[in-house]
């Protein structure tokens, strides 16, 4: 897994890292802040073990994070985003979800199953928290790969997003 550069704007996270999540709070959930790379992070709780980072989580008004899934997607509308933590945090972890990635950007990625083209409309699948451009599930809007995926199961840095939401294709 890839380890964040931790360099934030204003300097209130400096010297925690974005890949290791904790068991006590540090920071009021919610809070966001924009490093000097351009990515937004949200300071949540794990609502259910997260798998790890890159996998893709919808966040409620209380801050709890959730894999995302079909159903998940279409309940949490508030934000989505993607974890940046290494390893899983478990369940009330807290922990940062990466909201918004510019182009560019190839230290996080985003968790896709199989074979995925560039530039395709993303969906949920069977395994919470990944993306796949099989159409049939729920479709996911703001998130894009720059770069096909292979065709195994992998994260994939050549990615960005930015509001993360549930699509309007086929609803």
């Amino acid at each position: 897994m890839a380890a964040l550069t931790d360099c934030p704007v204003g300097g209130f996270v400096k010297g925690q890292s974005l890949n290791v999540s904790q068991t006590g709070k540090v920071h009021d959930l919610g809070y966001t802040f924009r490093d000097r790379f351009g990515r937004e992070h949200m300071y949540v709780r794990a609502n259910g073990a997260i798998t790890g980072q890159g996998y893709v989580v919808s966040i409620d008004a209380s801050y709890d994070a959730t894999l995302m899934t079909t159903a998940i997607l279409n309940t949490y509308p508030n934000y989505n985003g993607v974890s940046t933590t290494n390893g899983a945090p478990a369940d009330n972890d807290y922990c940062w979800a990466c909201l918004e990635k510019p182009p560019g950007d190839a230290e996080l990625g985003v968790r896709v199953s199989n074979a995925a083209a560039a530039d395709t409309q993303l969906y949920t699948t069977a395994t919470a928290g990944e993306l796949d451009d099989a159409a049939g599930t729920a479709p996911v809007d703001g998130i894009r790969l720059l770069t096909a995926q292979g065709s195994a199961a992998g994260v994939n840095t050549a990615s960005e997003w930015k509001d993360i939401r549930r699509g309007l294709v086929g609803t």
